[in-house]
């Protein structure tokens, strides 16, 4: 199992992105999140199923895409 580490601007990204749904839809905020924290549980156990972050030179940084994000 790897470990995950989050950029803090990805942590203000997120938080940012939440804000902004909530304005709309509280409950689809939380199922967003949800369906967040989902994906980094399957980056844990699978963590070549994220793509290569291409600003990065270590190979072992990967991204996921979730919806538009």
């Amino acid at each position: 199992m790897v470990e995950i580490e989050w950029s803090e601007s990805a942590k203000k990204d997120l938080k940012n992105i939440l804000h902004y749904i909530s304005q709309d839809s509280p409950s689809y905020s939380e199922f967003f999140l949800n369906g967040i924290l989902e994906k980094i549980e399957y980056l844990k156990g699978f963590p070549q199923m994220g793509r290569k972050v291409p600003e990065s030179d270590d190979p072992n940084d990967r991204e996921l895409i979730f919806q538009n994000y």
